[in-house]
């Protein structure tokens, strides 16, 4: 009998335990009232630029929750065409009792890169709410519009990139300058006076005391990068580049003292950059003297005047011979062209003169391409083309002399030769 009872008795507590693990918990709802803030700073619609940043602080007004816990508030972010529902950002006030969030250049940079997705574009349109939370409740105020203004992140420079020239004293602003890869295979009779490679070179038409640089790039929609010789430095000679990212151009501007046609030249490698002034072109046709020993010898100096685009130009050019001393079929030509004080001959690609006059109009392009050579008449010389040579009966053709210091189409500057009527 007092065995029974015993079992009797142990058995209570594990009925009680029992019916309480079959309990289900009961969460009890928080109950309160929220009431969402509304903004009163920025104005809708401000445009924010990064250039110039001030910081922007953005202030509400009201808001409250009067059930357990606290009230707090946040600044939600998102693209002009966005629902919130996947914002770009999130800002939160330090503690309950803020109305005021401010917002440093670093943070609307986060949300301009935010914005534009990892496209490079110049602006970007959001919209923003103030965010009131209490209670595991959220309320959102009405949006506002936001236009933020950034230069991005431009490309890095690579050497071969196009670069152009600028400036209010650069009377042909938006020329390219020509592309010469450095190391290229040059020909044997090519002799620049200079002496020092380049890569980059432009023959362009200059105004005098007034600002010039020149910019490559476009990748963040407009001119990334901006070039421009080092201030104090004598510019015909050769003088070290520098490169920016100023949003103001004039501020690496340089200028050039006299009205001119100028040729610059850069290195994109080692940064030097030389800016000359070409003071005289001309065509000058050489034929073998008979009465001075058979010596080579200029009879006729045509001056080319500069056209535009790295173009000259020589007109109505009386292709005339120096008469019964000279040798007619030997009459040949080159440039004698005057840069930063020092001439410089310009003249045939290969050998020592043009091995035939050219017969044929469409002879192939390469023919005419123009290099630096060595001074002397028979030097690199072409010969005249014998279509404009008439050795029957001497009469005298005439020609235009165009000179193309630009590469345009061609990897290779050029000359050409129309006859005239």
């Amino acid at each position: 009998m007092q065995r029974r009872l015993l079992l009797a008795i142990l058995s209570i507590p594990l009925l009680v335990i029992s019916c309480e693990d079959n309990q289900q918990p009961v969460v009890k709802e928080n109950i309160g009232t929220l009431v969402a803030a509304t903004p009163s700073a920025p104005a809708d619609g401000i445009t924010v630029d990064l250039d110039e940043f001030s910081p922007v602080s953005f202030e509400w007004d009201g808001g409250s929750w009067d059930g357990f816990g606290f009230v707090a508030f946040d600044i939600i972010f998102d693209r002009a065409e966005g629902d919130f529902s996947k914002p770009i950002a999130a800002y939160y006030a330090s503690s309950p009792a803020d109305s005021v969030k401010t917002l440093s250049k670093d943070a609307f940079r986060d949300i301009f890169l935010a914005a534009a997705n990892g496209t490079k574009v110049k602006k970007v349109d959001v919209k923003w709410v103030i965010r009131t939370k209490g209670g595991g409740k959220y309320l959102a105020s009405s949006p506002r519009a936001i236009s933020i203004k950034m230069t991005p992140e431009p490309d890095q420079f690579s050497t071969g990139d196009p670069m152009y020239i600028a400036g209010e004293g650069a009377d042909e602003a938006g020329r390219k300058f020509g592309y010469f890869p450095l190391g290229r295979t040059i020909p044997s009779t090519y002799k620049d006076k200079d002496g020092v490679e380049y890569n980059y070179e432009i023959y362009t038409q200059l105004s005098g005391g007034k600002g010039i640089y020149f910019w490559a790039g476009e990748t963040t929609g407009d001119r990334d990068w901006y070039f421009c010789p080092v201030a104090g430095t004598a510019l015909n000679k050769h003088s070290t580049m520098v490169k920016s990212i100023k949003k103001d151009a004039d501020s690496t501007a340089f200028t050039v003292p006299d009205d001119g046609v100028y040729r610059i030249r850069l290195n994109s490698t080692t940064n030097d950059v030389l800016v000359q002034k070409v003071t005289n072109n001309q065509f000058r046709l050489f034929s073998v003297n008979k009465n001075a020993g058979g010596s080579w010898a200029a009879h006729l100096n045509a001056t080319l005047t500069y056209v535009s685009d790295g173009i000259w130009k020589a007109e109505d050019v009386e292709m005339r011979w120096g008469g019964d001393s000279f040798e007619t079929r030997n009459s040949s030509y080159k440039f004698i062209i005057t840069i930063g004080g020092s001439v410089q001959q310009y003249g045939y690609l290969d050998g020592t003169i043009s091995a035939q006059a050219p017969s044929d109009k469409n002879i192939d392009d390469k023919y005419w391409a123009v290099i630096p050579v060595v001074n002397g008449a028979a030097a690199s010389a072409w010969s005249l083309p014998l279509w404009l040579i008439d050795e029957s009966d001497y009469v005298t053709k005439h020609g235009d002399v165009l000179l193309h210091f630009s590469l345009d189409d061609k990897d290779f500057y050029w000359h050409e030769i129309v006859e005239k009527p």
